[in-house]
């Protein structure tokens, strides 16, 4: 946040934001030529499709190709796109069959609670909400679909930091942590023990480390394999979300969090009898 602000500045202030931005673009568009129809392109074709210089066109090829988003077609001047996107297309597969399996069950979670639920993944260091279930109270609490935050702060980030593999929780209590309200854990020991603590538990909760007035509870989904891929949370004003109530939801909570998990296991194992069938 406060680091990508910066960053941004600088580059306006050198030029170099606008001209990354562009070769983005650009980068982009090259992409986009690419068809089932035509699944193949040389240079010469991509330069004149997009009206661009056959030099420019080729430096944004090999830019792509040594990214692992082009490769070469052997024995020919042709370029098609690499197994790169095989994984880009696993990631929507995942992240759709993740919102059919939860949406259901977020939609009775916030009716039954009458709180907010949401669906968080995580994406890097950060943690995303993908899905929400409005609470019909008049006074609430909506995260909007897309909204991130880092994961060390609410329950749902801590939950996915929890679970991560050890050298990559190390990894990221090795950082300077982002204090978003005065009762974020910033201290990577605490936040360590906090952390110990939620895998024992099986559920973690935030009181305003994110947003001031402002509690949570998550709960961990699993896929298949049992591997943590999401948080299923509940969010509420502080006054009404009181720390008794946020308590007494856990079991509610952790048991939502289970039928979403089930849920999402039986569509793997759909899926996974249909590409060996």
């Amino acid at each position: 946040m406060a680091t990508g602000s910066i960053s941004e500045e600088r580059a306006r202030k050198d030029g170099g934001g606008q001209k990354s931005v562009r070769s983005l673009a650009r980068g982009l568009r090259i992409l986009s030529l690419f068809v089932p129809e035509r699944p193949t392109l040389s240079v010469e074709e991509m330069s004149r499709e997009l009206g661009l210089a056959k030099s420019s066109t080729y430096r944004l090829v090999a830019t792509l190709r040594d990214s692992g988003y082009l490769t070469r077609v052997p024995k020919s001047d042709r370029y098609t796109l690499d197994t790169q996107f095989l994984r880009f297309g696993e990631v929507v597969r995942a992240s759709t069959e993740l919102e059919r399996a939860a949406r259901p069950y977020l939609e009775h979670l916030a009716s039954t609670i009458g709180e907010t639920a949401v669906l968080v993944v995580r994406s890097g260091d950060r943690g995303v909400v993908v899905e929400t279930a409005e609470s019909t109270q008049p006074i609430r609490f909506i995260p909007a679909a897309g909204w991130s935050f880092p994961l060390h702060c609410g329950s749902s980030g801590k939950l996915l930091l929890a679970h991560l593999a050890d050298r990559q929780r190390e990894q990221y209590l090795g950082r300077p942590l982002e204090r978003m309200t005065e009762r974020t854990i910033v201290s990577p020991s605490a936040l360590d023990n906090e952390l110990a603590t939620i895998r024992r538990r099986g559920s973690a909760t935030c009181d305003g480390e994110c947003m001031i007035g402002v509690r949570t509870a998550a709960a961990p989904i699993r896929d298949a394999a049992g591997t943590v891929v999401a948080a299923v949370a509940i969010a509420g004003p502080a006054e009404r979300l009181t720390a008794r109530r946020q308590r007494e939801l856990i079991p509610v909570l952790v048991e939502s969090a289970a039928a979403i998990s089930a849920e999402l296991g039986r569509g793997q194992e759909a899926l996974a009898a249909l590409r060996t069938a």
